[in-house]
């Protein structure tokens, strides 16, 4: 019965000398398989858009859906006209209104802002929406949707 005892006793001493790693079988997984490249075939540019008489982006905003691009759009023109009322008035509207309106951070809502200029290609347009995939400077691949007066048909 000791040899039982003593057996367990090794048994129990290597399972903690182990600690859990011994039940991972994650070693034994098959590797991830490695995505398709890309095809991209640029046919148009990222251009200006202006937005109302107060502000314009300096690129094509591109966000998951159509709505996270009006809603950046949105935060660029509230800055703008609080903005333009603040130099206006000297900063005496800021006193009814309150702070300025910060400019979007067009990152919380997914979207990123590829510059004026850059080649991407367009897919398949929804009304004003248009799916587009393009590069960053820094070759991070972006995709997703953005307004159609964002883009350029025009390659050169």
């Amino acid at each position: 019965m000791k040899f039982v005892y003593v057996l367990l006793a090794i048994l129990l001493l290597s399972i903690i000398w182990a600690g859990p790693s011994i039940f991972d079988s994650s070693d034994t997984k098959a590797p991830e398989p490695i995505p398709a490249p890309i095809q991209f075939h640029p046919n148009a540019v990222a251009k200006q858009f202006r937005f109302d008489a107060f502000d314009e982006s300096d690129g094509a905003i591109v966000c998951p859906t159509l709505d996270d691009v009006e809603l950046v759009m949105h935060g660029y023109t509230a800055h703008a006209e609080d903005t333009l009322q603040d130099l206006v008035t000297h900063g005496q509207d800021a006193l009814q209104r309150g702070p300025t309106a910060p400019v979007s951070d067009m990152s919380l809502f997914g979207c990123t802002l590829l510059p004026k200029g850059t080649p991407i290609q367009t897919h398949q347009q929804f009304g004003a929406a248009l799916a587009v995939t393009g590069y960053l400077p820094d070759g991070t691949l972006v995709q997703g949707v953005t307004h159609f007066g964002m883009v350029s048909q025009e390659t050169h």
